[in-house]
């Protein structure tokens, strides 16, 4: 499963989100270190630009002039929004990649490293046995001071068939086992933002909080994907049980609220999304 069709990319600079905020906030950190002269981000699902939109608000242009930014997303028409805008900014260098999230790793060899990694709002398009695979790989093309950045929303307030979205709950239990399983200590909790139409949660990895060569990571490379989506299996195992469970009792007694009946719309996307890749969990 690649990008969901129906999904969907905002670009209003009069609307700064949560999540942008907070990889800007980060990002503020990162080139504040004295003596950087150069800085690489790639941006995985960046839509059309809408983290970048406001980067000349938040970072002054010779602070700008040292990043390079790579833009990487399915869409070319998204893609190419992004750029332009980068463009304008005064950036060091501004590139675009087409391309669905779990092929980036194809395209940006592990020598390519990055300072800072950010996918955000896309974490629900991808299959979910494809998660520990672009964890693993973001984790393998950070720097040694790098940090992956990561939001998604529990709940979409726009509905795309197919997608799976993602409790904290439950990436944290995906997360703790990822983890554990590439033998780090390293557990950080996803943090949780609420927000009118829906919840989001977000994690940062800090690679050098990992204490691990990517030489050791590499050799358990194939035990650390199977292991975890293992666990992946074992929660949307759980998300399906819990789904099914509510739709039962709202087969039976209805939906009386307005809550009610976004619940049940939610249930049933997430049925058919699960169902979907339901010979993969079994």
């Amino acid at each position: 499963m690649g990008a969901i069709s129906d999904s969907d990319a905002v670009l209003e600079k009069e609307r700064l989100f949560a999540q942008h905020q907070a990889a800007l906030t980060i990002l503020q950190g990162l080139i504040d270190k004295p003596g950087i002269t150069s800085f690489d981000w790639l941006d995985i699902g960046c839509g059309k630009g809408q983290i970048i939109i406001n980067l000349d608000d938040n970072l002054g242009e010779e602070s700008r002039k040292i990043i390079s930014y790579n833009g990487f997303d399915i869409k070319e028409d998204f893609l190419l929004i992004a750029i332009r805008k980068a463009e304008s900014l005064s950036l060091k260098a501004s590139n675009g990649q087409i391309g669905d999230i779990t092929n980036f790793a194809n395209l940006h060899p592990e020598e390519n490293k990055f300072d800072f990694i950010t996918i955000t709002n896309s974490i629900h398009e991808l299959d979910p046995f494809q998660i520990p695979i672009v964890l693993l790989e973001c984790i393998l093309r950070l720097k040694d001071d790098g940090i992956l950045f990561i939001y998604d929303m529990e709940a979409l307030p726009f509905r795309e068939l197919g997608a799976v979205a993602w409790t904290r709950e439950e990436i944290h239990e995906i997360l703790k086992v990822f983890l554990k399983t590439i033998g780090t200590d390293y557990s950080p909790t996803p943090g949780k933002w609420k927000h009118k139409s829906c919840n989001g949660w977000n994690i940062q990895l800090k690679r050098s909080h990992f204490e691990i060569e990517n030489e050791t990571i590499n050799e358990s490379k194939t035990e650390i994907i199977r292991i975890s989506q293992e666990q992946v299996k074992k929660t949307l195992h759980t998300k399906l049980e819990k789904c099914m469970v509510s739709l039962e009792s709202l087969t039976k007694y209805g939906a009386e609220t307005e809550d009610e009946e976004n619940l049940k719309l939610a249930n049933l996307f997430d049925f058919w999304a699960i169902n979907r890749i339901k010979e993969n969990i079994k």
